[in-house]
């Protein structure tokens, strides 16, 4: 039975591609109509005779068949039919589609009591039936509760036909699906359950009570046949209302064991728009996260700084491809630094080192460049990359001057460092291999930034940069003193140097 429904489900999505509106409704209304139908004709005829049955059936069928047709409207239908023709621009629309067609059944077939049942049946079957006191209010209720056995049963019987869109849109919008609203699970298990108990509360006082008239004998028999396939009928309870219940809790503890087992790219297909969608919304969601997570550690173990990892989140990778750009390369060194580390513990050597690079990182940082690597007791700093920024000559000079005054009022003598700065272009990207990489930058400009931040050592001056890093620049520049060109060692052209004082005139 369950395979049956599966078939004639996916069945009528394939037929219907095109029409889906016509060809899904029109298989719902016979379907309902005819199981719908033939439980109130045998329950009407337990109580009151198969002639006055068919009337009050025939009458009843009418009415649902008018709900069902009032879908029709419903605006969820044209996102199905534009899905069916192959139109994927929206899948989420689509999906949400699926449970507006639900809902809409739902909403009309539970005002049918109210606005139909009670004004016109009712009193048309105390009319035409011979009714007690005790029968009329037997009567009432039966009417009541019909139609919640009407929305309880075809509401699910909807859904199972809805599966197969349901689920190509989940799988297309994957771990990214949303439910615009949720109803609650609660309420849906009431649903299903509240009506059918009643109803079969309702059969069984029909089949158990005393007959004195042929037809209600003949009726009798014909409800023992109808208890005699309850097996058959609980299966087919199971495939439309139970398991589409389970299913969401069963995907998502087959979710929960894949990500203990460290798999995180499956999202949990979102079936339903109840707590249960809800949640599987939540784990996905979560799952995206741990992926990242993941993905984070495994990729940028080797990395110094963490801006690298969310640049490499956003464009969707986990290598920087190589690129020219036009940067600005600071090189940090400290003065004097070995006879320092000889004259003091590893332990001392360290910690200073620690101090120095607790400055130039936050200062780095602030002004949006980033350490690429530390160098023993210095470090290379590069603005403009991997986060192109077109004032990044002016941000590494504004960072150096920063970072010569605080590395001053922080360790005063005891502790001086050399800035060289030089701008131009690079190759940027990611080398490395076996599990090892590094984001670096290759090329003259970075060559040229390490000698002359060793130039210091010649001048005495706490910050050189180059001519291309003044002309570069674009704000207020700093007051420089031109210290003539230099010989640089690798460079076979003199190269332009330039000091900045950091400290004013009065240091």
């Amino acid at each position: 039975m369950e395979q049956f429904a599966t078939n004639l489900a996916a069945w009528v999505w394939e037929r219907g591609a095109g029409h889906v509106r016509r060809t899904m409704l029109s298989v719902f209304m016979i379907l309902f109509i005819t199981s719908y139908g033939l439980v109130i004709f045998v329950a009407y005829g337990l109580w009151f005779g198969f002639v006055p049955s068919a009337v009050m059936t025939g009458l009843t069928i009418l009415v649902n068949a008018g709900v069902i047709a009032s879908l029709w409207t419903v605006p969820g239908f044209e996102a199905l039919e534009r899905w069916s023709m192959g139109d994927r621009r929206d899948p989420q629309r689509a999906f949400d589609g699926t449970f507006e067609v639900r809902r809409a059944y739902e909403r009309a077939s539970t005002r049918v009591a109210p606005v139909v049942y009670v004004p016109t049946l009712i009193p048309a079957g105390i009319l035409l039936f011979d009714l007690t006191p005790v029968g009329i209010a037997g009567w009432v209720a039966l009417n009541i509760v019909a139609p919640l056995i009407m929305a309880s049963v075809g509401a699910t019987g909807l859904d199972f036909l809805l599966r197969p869109p349901r689920l190509e849109m989940a799988v297309a919008l994957g771990a990214s699906a949303q439910l615009s609203s949720t109803v609650s699970l609660r309420r849906r298990v009431l649903r299903i359950g509240l009506p059918l108990g009643l109803a079969a509360a309702i059969l069984a006082g029909a089949i158990t009570a005393p007959f004195d008239d042929p037809s209600q004998m003949l009726a009798a028999t014909v409800g023992a046949a109808l208890l005699a396939v309850v097996g058959l009928g609980l299966t087919f309870l199971d495939t439309l209302a139970v398991r589409p219940l389970l299913e969401p809790v069963e995907d998502l503890t087959a979710a929960v064991q894949r990500i203990e087992s460290g798999d995180y790219d499956t999202p949990v297909p979102l079936m339903s728009d109840d707590a249960l969608g809800a949640l599987v919304v939540s784990v996905n969601s979560m799952q995206r996260g741990l992926a990242e997570r993941e993905r984070l550690q495994s990729a940028f173990g080797s990395y110094v700084d963490p801006a690298l990892a969310s640049r490499l989140l956003e464009q969707g990778d986990e290598t920087f491809r190589g690129e020219r750009r036009d940067v600005t390369v600071m090189f940090v060194d400290v003065r004097d630094f070995t006879p320092f580390a000889e004259a003091n513990s590893a332990e001392d050597a360290v910690t200073r080192l620690n101090g120095l690079f607790q400055i130039v990182v936050p200062i780095t940082l602030e002004n949006g460049g980033h350490v690429n690597k530390y160098l023993g007791d210095g470090a290379m700093v590069v603005f403009g990359t991997p986060e192109p920024v077109e004032d990044h000559a002016d941000r590494s000079v504004a960072a150096a001057i920063a970072m010569q005054q605080a590395v001053r009022d922080r360790f005063g003598e005891e502790l001086r460092v050399g800035i060289g700065i030089n701008t131009g272009p690079v190759i940027a990207g990611t080398i490395g291999g076996g599990g090892k990489l590094e984001f670096t930058l290759i090329g003259d400009t970075v060559n040229v930034a390490a000698r002359v931040e060793q130039f210091t050592k010649q001048t005495g001056d706490a910050i050189l940069v180059t001519e291309a890093t003044a002309a570069a620049l674009n704000g207020e520049r700093p007051a420089m003193v031109d210290r003539g060109r230099h010989q640089l060692k690798g460079k076979s052209a003199d190269v332009h140097l330039l000091a900045i004082d950091a400290f004013g005139p009065n240091s």
